[in-house]
C-alpha cells in the first residue's frame, strides 16, 4: 500500500529520533511521529508524505508502550522546548547513551564502549537561565515557548524545567511591560521593540556562603544581545579585580 496524506495507519514505534521524535516503519516505510515512545502502537494520521518518508500526528494510542509516563508539564505536548518529559528517565538515558554509541560506530568509526550514564539526582527546576518569546496583544503580555519548528508562542510562565523563581520574574516584567506600553517585535510588519525575555538566576559564593542572584533582561535585536555580552564580560573581569572574592560563578554569553 501506497501511503498518501491523510492517511490513518497502524505503527509500532521502535525508536527516537535525535528531537525526540518517534520512528515507525510501514512496510519498510519511514513514518516520524511526534509525541510517541518507543512500545507504542498507535495510529498515525499523515500530514506529509514524501519520497523517501512521511510525517505524521498521533491519531490514537492503541497500546501504551512499558516505557510511556504522564507528563507533568500541561503543555508540553504543544511546546517545542522538552522531548521526553512522557518518557520514563531509565529508558531517556539508555536512549542518549544509544545517540552517543551511534555516532561513534557509524559517523566515528570508532571501537569504544559507551559506559553508563549517571543519572541527574533533579529533573525539574534544574537550569538556571530561560529565554521567553514575547508577544503583546491590546496591552497583555503573553510569554512562553515556541511550538515545535514554529514562531507561534505557546504561553509557559511556569516551566517545569526553570527554576520555581522565574515564576515571579515574568509576573514582574509582565507589570513592566504593561506600565512601560512597550510593542512586541512582529516578524510579519518587521515593527516593535520587544522579543524575548532572557531570565537568569546566578550563583555567588561570598567567603563559606552561597548566594542566589537573579537578573531579568529584554532584548529586541540580536545586537542588543551581541552589546549586552561584550558590557556583561568588562564588568565582570572589572568586579571581580576589585572584589575579594574567593570564587564566583556566573555564565557569559552571546545569543545571535
Amino acid at each position: 500500500m501506497k501511503l498518501s496524506k491523510n492517511d490513518d495507519i497502524k505503527l509500532n514505534i521502535d525508536s527516537l529520533t535525535s528531537e525526540g521524535s518517534g520512528i515507525g516503519r510501514f512496510d519498510g516505510f519511514a513514518v516520524f511521529v511526534r509525541g510517541v515512545v518507543p512500545g507504542d502502537e498507535v495510529v498515525a494520521h499523515i500530514i506529509k508524505c514524501s519520497k523517501n518518508y512521511a510525517i505524521g500526528v498521533v491519531k490514537d494510542i492503541i497500546k501504551p508502550s512499558k516505557f510511556r509516563i504522564e507528563s507533568d508539564c500541561p503543555v508540553s505536548s504543544k511546546c517545542g522546548g522538552c522531548s521526553f518529559r512522557n518518557v520514563s528517565y531509565d529508558e531517556e538515558l539508555r536512549y542518549k547513551k544509544g545517540r552517543v554509541q551511534d555516532a561513534l560506530e557509524r559517523i566515528g568509526k570508532l571501537d569504544i564502549e559507551v559506559e553508563e550514564i549517571i543519572g541527574a539526582d533533579k529533573c525539574s527546576h534544574y537550569r538556571n537561565k530561560a529565554q521567553y518569546p514575547v508577544s503583546i496583544c491590546d496591552g497583555e503580555l503573553f510569554a512562553g515557548f515556541y511550538a515545535y519548528k514554529s514562531h507561534r508562542i505557546i504561553c509557559n510562565d511556569d516551566c517545569a524545567l526553570q527554576p520555581k523563581e522565574f515564576k515571579a520574574g515574568l509576573e514582574a516584567f509582565r507589570i513592566w511591560a504593561e506600565k512601560a506600553n512597550v510593542t512586541s517585535y512582529d516578524e510579519n510588519t518587521g515593527k516593535g521593540l520587544l522579543r524575548l525575555c532572557w531570565l537568569e538566576l546566578l550563583f555567588v559564593r561570598w567567603g563559606s556562603s552561597f548566594f542566589a542572584l537573579g537578573q531579568i533582561l529584554f532584548f529586541s535585536f540580536w545586537w542588543t544581545q551581541a552589546l549586552f555580552a561584550v558590557s556583561r564580560m568588562l564588568l565582570a573581569r572589572q568586579w571581580l579585580l576589585e572584589s575579594d572574592l574567593r570564587w564566583v560563578s556566573t555564565p557569559l554569553f552571546c545569543s545571535v
